[in-house]
């Protein structure tokens, strides 16, 4: 998704949270805090990294063969914020084991 689309998306959503924000003041802050949220994960090495709102990254360096040379790689796997209830808990998706 480009910030365009992004800006796009959130004005639709929510109309009222760009009032009285220019539309490229409003892509700038978009891409501001995208490009600083690639700079961190691409600087993390190991653990995770939380944005509140967002979720979690959770970062990983793992050993790949590639052509018969061992290589190490950066992984980075996203989970999002869990829904929660009325009573702030978080929803936990449940999984039948029929199921499976």
């Amino acid at each position: 998704m480009k910030p365009t689309e992004l800006l796009e998306a959130i004005g639709t959503a929510n109309p009222k949270v760009l009032d009285g924000i220019r539309k490229e003041r409003a892509l700038a802050l978009i891409r501001a805090t995208l490009a600083y949220l690639a700079r961190t994960l691409d600087a993390s090495k190991e653990g995770a990294v939380v944005v509140a709102g967002l979720g979690r990254f959770r970062v990983r360096i793992v050993e790949r063969e590639v052509e018969g040379k061992k290589v190490m790689q950066k992984k980075v796997m996203y989970m999002p914020v869990q829904p929660k209830d009325r009573d702030g808990s978080a929803k936990a998706k449940r999984v039948d084991e029929s199921d499976s």
